[in-house]
């Protein structure tokens, strides 16, 4: 996996989980589960060289 690919999955899986979270409410089994996956895809992207920089300034596809 490239450093873009990571960083633009750790974006998308961080909108979704915002979405989750807005549709089924905070603490729902949705929404962990969302900011997991979410979480999960920010720390992989951080392992391909991705900064808070990078994150910041890519939009959700």
């Amino acid at each position: 996996m490239s450093k873009q690919t990571a960083i633009q999955a750790a974006v998308n899986a961080v909108a979704t989980a915002t979405t989750v979270t807005n549709s089924y409410g905070k603490g729902s089994p949705e929404a962990e589960s969302a900011l997991q996956a979410a979480r999960d895809a920010v720390t992989t992207a951080r392992q391909h060289g991705a900064t808070d920089t990078d994150l910041r300034n890519t939009h959700p596809q």
